[in-house]
């Protein structure tokens, strides 16, 4: 699709308006979220960060997205990257991310420690 073409849902849309810093980037759904974003897509605050899950260590933003032409909300999942949080900063969006919750016990107890601890 060129600048004056449509998809059959949006008047005719002008040249991306993201960054193009952010245009070559490795991560896919990245591009996906950008392309959105320059479709009319609209995030809903907040942007929530969470672990993904079955990765120890990886965290992933879920970003909800609306437009006026479509009722149903849009959900588009990227991998925490510093390139990522530079956006969302730049774009001003606020951040919900879980709290650092609970002692170290349950840390060591979450974490699977504990049970080795009184293997025998």
């Amino acid at each position: 699709m060129n600048e004056t073409e449509t998809d059959g849902n949006l008047a005719p849309r002008e040249a991306p308006e993201r960054p193009g810093q952010f245009l070559g980037s490795a991560d896919e759904h990245f591009r996906v979220l950008l392309a959105a974003l320059d479709l009319g897509w609209q995030v809903e605050e907040p942007v929530y960060l969470r672990p993904r899950w079955g990765e120890s260590g990886s965290w992933v933003y879920h970003f909800i997205l609306k437009r006026e032409a479509t009722p149903q909300p849009c959900l588009v999942t990227v991998r925490h990257n510093p390139e990522v949080e530079q956006f969302i900063e730049q774009e001003g969006w606020q951040v919900d991310q879980p709290a650092l919750k609970g002692s170290a016990l349950e840390f060591l107890l979450t974490a699977g420690v504990m049970d080795q601890l009184f293997i025998q």
